[in-house]
């Protein structure tokens, strides 16, 4: 939602600049409403995006997986002490079973919770055997610390990652609702921006979200504006039409996006075409925006030149 930002902030500029016309309109637009939508549009991009939640349970499954790693060595070192401990030479099945010997295996493919259950029967064991393991000088007498440390260290943080993927959809329907709750304040706001601009396409244009993202983001063609038409010097080019599912007709100043490494936006001309222009080979995400219809969202593999129309939705 880098996109709603963008444009929220460069409208918040407009509303200021043009203020009087707007209280002159509604008196909604007194003097706490810039900052009003400013701490809005602050406190929609301050909370944690995808990337970032993402990134949390990952680097907790990582940490988790070296911890496991201490936990299954520790487990290692326990089944050696089993062996060796004096007159239990003919119950060396039953007394690994005991320690948690049939769950190694998935334990050892990392799956955290027969990790987990490993642990806890080891301890179990240590506990009810302590005597008999440190007898003949056979286990250190730190190693039931040891083998507890990692244990409580394990836990700690599998409950940590469990909670984390348990607040993700929580954070993720924080992240939607704040979004959504920002994007219908600047569309009234732009709304009110473009009936008071009546007659004054420049300035309608700034209260025009489409408008608006076009003018700041860079032109990403070779030649030729928005619309497309320049010379390719890349390996792979994209054209196509851009039309309203209800009536076929061409959206004009629709933005199409095609994101890989980088994200490259193509505007559609007064006939509703785009043209990528030079771009690589390759699979993208792909995002079609018009201010009055449906998102649409889909994946697109170029190779060479290619033509790939959009109708769109209207919004209901």
């Amino acid at each position: 939602m880098v996109e709603l930002y963008t444009v929220a902030k460069a409208g918040l500029g407009s509303f200021r600049e043009n203020k009087a016309s707007f209280v002159a309109h509604k008196g909604k637009y007194d003097d706490p409403y810039a900052d009003n939508l400013e701490a809005q549009i602050d406190a929609a991009m301050a909370l944690p995006s995808l990337q970032m939640r993402d990134m949390r349970t990952e680097v907790a499954g990582i940490q988790l997986k070296v911890l496991a790693q201490t936990c299954l060595d520790n487990w290692q070192a326990l089944k050696l002490y089993i062996r060796d401990v004096a007159g239990w030479k003919d119950e060396q099945k039953p007394r690994l079973e005991g320690a948690g010997w049939k769950d190694y295996a998935k334990a050892a493919a990392f799956n955290w919770e027969y990790v987990e259950l490993l642990n806890n029967q080891g301890s179990i064991f240590i506990g009810d055997f302590e005597a008999e393991l440190l007898a003949g000088n056979n286990m250190p007498g730190g190693f039931r610390a040891q083998y507890e440390a990692g244990r409580s260290a394990y836990a700690t943080l599998l409950g940590e990652l469990i909670d984390a993927k348990q607040d993700n959809p929580q954070e993720t329907k924080v992240k939607m609702d704040a979004n959504n709750a920002l994007y219908d304040t600047v569309m009234d706001m732009f709304e009110d921006g473009r009936y008071i601009a009546k007659g004054d396409r420049p300035l309608a244009d700034r209260f025009t979200f489409a408008r608006v993202l076009n003018k700041i983001r860079k032109p990403t063609t070779t030649e030729g504006g928005g619309g497309g038409g320049g010379t390719p010097t890349g390996d792979g080019n994209v054209k196509g039409k851009v039309t309203g599912k209800a009536d076929g007709m061409p959206l004009v100043g629709a933005l199409v996006t095609f994101s890989s490494d980088v994200d490259k936006t193509f505007t559609t001309d007064s006939n509703g075409l785009y043209d990528s222009g030079a771009i690589k080979n390759g699979d993208y995400a792909v995002k079609v925006w018009d201010e009055n219809h449906e998102q649409i969202e889909t994946t697109l593999t170029v190779n060479g030149n290619m033509v790939q129309d959009f109708a769109m939705d209207p919004l209901v």
